[in-house]
């Protein structure tokens, strides 16, 4: 909410199965409504367009705390860094319930009796799980609340 311009369209190409809470679903659907976080409205401008389209006063509510949320970095330079970060862990979360999923169907799936079907499932894990692995990267970095 703070600032968008960070978050931009990795942010925006969040779909809202990568929030598990309903509220930070509902924040998230206000702000693609906004015009999302690539539009290029930054400060009070930006939230007041994001509350507008909120679905309820709890949003608005959630939307505010959201707002006044103290983000502690320990310079301006490195508050990019930590946004991303935050970013690849939202699709880190999501990659992972891809793989679990996969996972799921390839137990359930004869590797004999479906062959291709099972060899194509298992490529599609490896790949997610690879990208998994580079998320986890992103977000591992150093200590940025010192």
């Amino acid at each position: 909410m703070q600032f968008p311009a960070f978050a931009g369209p990795v942010f925006d190409s969040l779909t809202t199965d990568s929030f598990t809470h309903p509220g930070y679903v509902a924040v998230r659907t206000a702000i693609e409504v906004a015009g999302g976080t690539a539009a290029g409205i930054v400060g009070a401008e930006w939230i007041d367009v994001v509350r507008r389209q909120a679905a309820s006063p709890h949003v608005v509510t959630l939307i505010n705390a959201l707002t006044a949320e103290v983000i502690q970095v320990d310079s301006d330079e490195r508050l990019p860094r930590y946004i991303g970060s935050v970013l690849a862990k939202l699709q880190e979360v999501w990659v992972g319930r891809q793989v679990a999923e996969v996972k799921s169907k390839l137990q359930r799936m004869s590797p004999v009796d479906n062959a291709d079907e099972y060899h194509a499932l298992f490529g599609d894990l490896v790949a997610l799980e690879a990208y998994r692995r580079s998320l986890l990267e992103q977000v591992s970095g150093d200590d940025l609340s010192v």
